[in-house]
């Protein structure tokens, strides 16, 4: 028996409803066509990106335009510039900052060296030299080098000047000499004496030479003091003698002896 029309009607209208409620199936050919777009975009960013790296690690890419040095007076331009040169060529991102100081403090006069990089093509390099003190010599027919003021071998040759305006320190413990010299000095400040040459034995027995003519032999024990009673009645000694004093042996315990210049 069939079922009345206006029974079936309101399912039918029901149906209608639904499907017009329901969302719109994807289409899987679409969703494909949309992810392969998306990947060729970002394999395409990729390629880019990469590329570009690599491009900005070549060496020639950053290159170094400009080297700073501030306080090099001693060391020659020609010898920096040829050092440096090694290092700079291989572009601002590769730059060895450690090997550049290491390969710098080898220098004769550099005593420290510090190398910055300032972007995008700088390289700031600041050096402290070394000051020279003294002239050394290890024995009387050795060749002379420079020491600085730290008491360190500078090694380079004296120049002329260098040889007539330094003074000498001749033996083979260069610390005692150097320390000597340094005592000497400070004593001789006020009384207008200028020091110009320290051998030292190996007992540690030393000779001062004096600008003034005057040699003075010093033992290794108890020196500072010998020498401070000297310094107290050197004038003495000078204005009494009718000739210059040419040499005073201060290793005597409670004396001093003094030798003259011989009459020509």
């Amino acid at each position: 028996m069939e079922r009345p029309a206006w029974l079936i009607q309101p399912e039918r209208r029901n149906v209608t409803q639904a499907a017009r409620r329901m969302p719109n199936t994807p289409d899987p050919k679409q969703s494909s066509g949309n992810g392969l777009k998306k990947w060729l975009i970002l394999g395409i960013l990729a390629t880019g990106l990469i590329s570009l790296v690599i491009w900005g690690l070549q060496p020639e890419t950053f290159t170094i335009q400009k080297v700073k040095i501030e306080g090099q007076h001693r060391t020659e331009p020609e010898v920096l510039q040829s050092l440096l040169s090694r290092y700079t060529a291989t572009g601002f991102l590769y730059l060895d900052l450690a090997a550049m100081q290491t390969a710098l403090t080898a220098l004769p006069w550099i005593e420290q060296a510090t190398v910055t990089q300032q972007w995008p093509d700088t390289v700031q390099v600041t050096l402290t030299e070394y000051e020279p003190l003294a002239i050394w010599q290890q024995t009387q027919t050795a060749a002379p080098i420079l020491v600085s003021t730290q008491a360190t071998p500078i090694e380079v040759t004296p120049t002329t000047d260098e040889q007539a305006r330094l003074p000498l320190l001749v033996g083979e413990q260069l610390s005692t000499l150097v320390q000597r010299y340094r005592q000497v000095t400070a004593l001789f400040r006020p009384t207008g004496l200028q020091l110009q040459q320290v051998s030292c034995s190996i007992r540690q027995t030393c000779t001062l030479q004096l600008a003034e003519g005057l040699s003075i032999v010093l033992g290794r024990d108890d020196y500072y003091r010998h020498l401070q009673r000297f310094l107290s009645v050197y004038s003495r000694i000078v204005d009494v003698q009718d000739m210059p004093v040419r040499q005073v042996d201060l290793r005597y315990t409670n004396g001093i002896a003094v030798q003259l210049a011989t009459a020509e």
